[in-house]
């Protein structure tokens, strides 16, 4: 039998703050945290050297002990034979003999994890310890959304304020005062829900590009067994050029750089989190049909990487190791846009971005994701008043609804 399901178990237990000592009964913490199958239960460790089969997050896990008296704790006497299924792989992840041994101590279980951390970083959270927990889709692919949203939303403001004949060289700025989503998930039969909040900055510079930024707080709750909540922060300052080629066609590109961080709560684990950091270019060229239909190819691509700074304790080194040595998550976006004015200041946008993540460290589950945006603006001589709604397909076992209602200072 193969064990890799320490893999599952010693994440946790790097997660958890009250499992920070290196006693031995740390492990009866983490095996309890496997949501059992049969009895759907979470919490309680079968000690009773019965096959028990379960999931731990992405990861599905089985387990026996051998010497086990049945009181729910995993004493040194006894040992444990273990082997954890990353999602989308029919074979375990560890054969037995990469530990040494069929069934192992708490002691074996702590020595092999340290040397399999990315492993089991992978197993359990797909990389992205954040989406995983919160059921919300990933980090780089929520960057990817918000940046080319942002993006439109500009390309409106600027043809509306050059519709009013404004002069082109003018300094224009716009605020984003409320920007604010509710949204509703299932991952897996397990539902959760979301809000958002937007907060963005435009200022138009001399030779008529734009310099701005974008910040994204986000906070999701799920049901499931490990009351698991996640804190989403983002900051990203971009430069954006515009440039028209011909009465038909326009091209807007964008460079932005990221600053995020993440936060993660659940029975398992508290206050864990990490940084992350990176940058994206992104091209939309648009073709305007007449006066009031458009439509938009865009294409860009973002980089993230993940980092915990140092003041970790020492038992959980190796969970700090396998979250930093994971290489840059880079993603590949593209999509289509249609804009319809309905009046000259009235606006109507339908839009389909797909983001894939490339490489090795790309997500097991979620590594494509899909976002249809339908949101419609009224742009007012200082005031915008926007309503969206956003919906995430093309992820297996996955569903997410968003509704967005924005208003915008402009001067």
């Amino acid at each position: 039998m193969k064990t890799g399901i320490k893999l599952s178990i010693i994440v946790l237990l790097a997660l958890s703050q009250s499992s920070y000592a290196t006693d031995e009964n740390d492990w009866s913490e983490i095996l309890s945290g496997v949501k059992d199958s049969q009895t759907g239960q979470q919490g309680y460790l079968y000690d009773t050297n019965v096959e028990r089969m379960g999931t731990l997050y992405n990861s599905s896990v089985v387990y026996q002990f051998r010497g086990g008296d049945g009181d729910g704790d995993f004493g040194a006497s006894e040992a444990v034979r273990l082997a954890v299924t990353i999602p989308g792989r029919s074979n375990p992840l560890i054969t037995q003999n990469d530990a040494g041994g069929e069934y192992l101590t708490p002691a074996e279980l702590s020595s092999w994890a340290d040397k399999h951390a990315d492993e089991l970083l992978k197993a359990v959270f797909g990389t992205d310890p954040s989406a995983t927990v919160s059921g919300t889709t990933t980090s780089v692919a929520t960057v990817s959304n918000e940046i080319i949203e942002q993006v439109s939303t500009s390309k409106q403001q600027k043809k509306t304020k050059n519709d009013k004949a404004k002069s082109f060289d003018t300094d224009f700025s716009s605020l984003v005062v409320m920007d604010s989503e509710k949204a509703s998930m299932d991952s897996n039969g397990i539902s959760g829900s979301s809000s958002a909040f937007k907060f963005s900055y435009d200022k138009e510079v001399k030779n008529g590009n734009d310099v701005g930024a974008l910040f994204s707080y986000r906070k999701t709750k799920a049901s499931d067994v490990y009351g698991s909540k996640a804190t989403s922060m983002l900051l990203s300052p971009y430069y954006k050029y515009y440039y028209t080629l011909n009465d038909k066609i326009e091209v807007i590109g964008v460079g932005n750089l990221v600053l995020g961080s993440q936060e993660m709560k659940s029975s398992l684990f508290n206050n864990f989190g990490y940084y992350e950091y990176g940058a994206g270019l992104s091209a939309i060229p648009s073709y305007y049909v007449n006066d009031k239909l458009s439509f938009s190819l865009p294409l860009g691509v973002q980089t993230l990487k993940k980092k915990i700074e140092g003041g970790a304790p020492e038992s959980i080194d190796f969970i700090v190791d396998a979250i930093n040595n994971l290489g840059f998550q880079n993603s590949v976006n593209y999509g289509l846009g249609a804009e319809y004015a309905i009046k000259p200041n009235w606006y109507v946008n339908l839009d389909a971005l797909q983001t894939k993540e490339l490489g090795a460290d790309a997500s097991n589950t979620k590594d494509t994701v899909t976002y249809y945006n339908l949101r419609t603006t009224y742009y007012g001589e200082l005031w915008n008043y926007a309503l969206g709604y956003k919906t995430v397909k093309n992820i297996a076992n996955y569903s997410e609804d968003a509704y967005m209602v924005s208003v915008q200072y402009n001067w």
